[in-house]
């Protein structure tokens, strides 16, 4: 398995326009290189990281029978899978980054409360 990264947020799409914004919210599940000379260490960490909050804006254009997306700022990205969002999903939950993402949010949430409150 390869490292994953998942950040937390939500999309908008708009005519042609894909935005997706993110609360920061960030786990990450990283090969413990170390393993490969040392097997008794860990094979993996899984850290979670809070970020500044940040958007990305694409706009879709055709390219064949796919979807490419291209970033407002003039990146390409190109997005293929042959698997589906629950398949993808499912992948998460058995890794616990789902997990792990839900107990960070909750632990979040009385912080943004009272940050709120005292405003």
């Amino acid at each position: 398995m390869s490292d994953i990264g998942l950040t937390h947020g939500n999309y908008e799409i708009f005519n042609d326009t894909l935005t997706l914004n993110f609360d920061g919210i960030c786990i990450r599940k990283e090969y413990n290189w170390a393993n490969e000379v040392d097997t008794s260490a860990v094979d993996y960490f899984i850290t979670d990281t809070l970020l500044s909050s940040f958007t990305h804006r694409y706009v879709t254009t055709g390219c064949g029978e796919k979807m490419k997306l291209v970033k407002v700022s003039g990146d390409e990205v190109g997005v293929e899978s042959s698997k589906d969002y629950q398949s993808f999903e499912n992948f998460l939950k058995s890794e616990g980054i789902i997990a792990r993402l839900t107990d960070m949010m909750k632990r979040l949430q009385p912080i943004s409360q009272s940050s709120q409150s005292s405003d």
